[in-house]
């Protein structure tokens, strides 16, 4: 599946696709989207053809055609038997922020994300301690045998600017900045409205060594920080959950 989105009167990001040819002879790849949605969604570059054992990069890009409604499509690439079908959709927008931007069940759904974030619309409740599939989760240990955590922003649906993230530890009233969601410019016209976001230094994602302790993750948004702990108190909140853990 491939996920984009954009606003009204825009081409999206380009997103990348890349497909291997694992067989021992070349394979033709005409590629044809499809679906009631299929002129939203635009192949910009892809090869014709995949030698054997190797890899191609399919550019994709997209055009809301619906207004604030999430667009669905299908991309079938090559003929007969080894043809491969990619699911395509794409997050609409009329204008950029307030109600125009889309609730947080939609957003999972553009990813395949079969979650139940606990709501609908774009308010959801902050008051019970979980909504959905969340958990009760505060801090985090690392699980694998590296002592490295990848952060990657799916989605970003806020005011113009930088913000800034890290973590903190439990204890410790110290905020360790680890990264920055990056503010709107020519690049990337909608940086602060948009699903994968760019963090600053035009980085897709990020690496952190945690240590051995546990952690929690913090975001300094506009108007107050938002903590994983909901214990942890910052000047000009005003709901009792600023941040939900959802499990992979």
């Amino acid at each position: 599946m491939v996920a984009l989105s954009a606003v009204k009167g825009k081409i999206s990001q380009t997103r990348f696709l890349w497909i291997e040819n694992t067989g021992s002879e070349r394979v033709e790849t005409p590629t044809v989207i499809s679906g009631e949605d299929a002129g939203a969604f635009e192949v910009i570059d892809a090869p014709e053809y995949l030698g054997a054992g190797t890899k191609g990069r399919w550019t994709l890009a997209f055009q809301p055609k619906r207004g604030n409604a999430r667009h669905r499509a299908l991309m079938t690439v090559g003929t007969g038997g080894p043809a491969i079908e990619v699911t395509l959709t794409g997050l609409g927008q009329v204008a950029f922020e307030a109600d125009n931007e889309p609730a947080l069940k939609d957003i999972v759904e553009a990813f395949g994300m079969g979650l139940d974030v606990g709501g609908d619309g774009l308010e959801m409740s902050t008051d019970e301690e979980t909504i959905g599939d969340s958990v009760a989760a505060c801090y985090f240990r690392v699980a694998g045998p590296e002592p490295v955590v990848t952060v990657r922003a799916l989605a970003r649906y806020s005011p113009q600017g930088e913000v800034p993230f890290g973590l903190f530890r439990e204890g410790s009233g110290e905020l360790e900045e680890i990264g920055r969601l990056a503010k709107s410019n020519g690049l990337f016209h909608d940086a602060h409205q948009t699903l994968y976001p760019p963090l600053k230094g035009e980085l897709d994602e990020l690496e952190f060594e945690p240590g051995d302790g546990p952690f929690g993750l913090y975001l300094k948004g506009h108007f107050y920080t938002s903590f994983t702990d909901p214990a942890r108190e910052s000047k000009g909140k005003k709901v009792k959950h600023t941040a939900r853990i959802y499990p992979g």
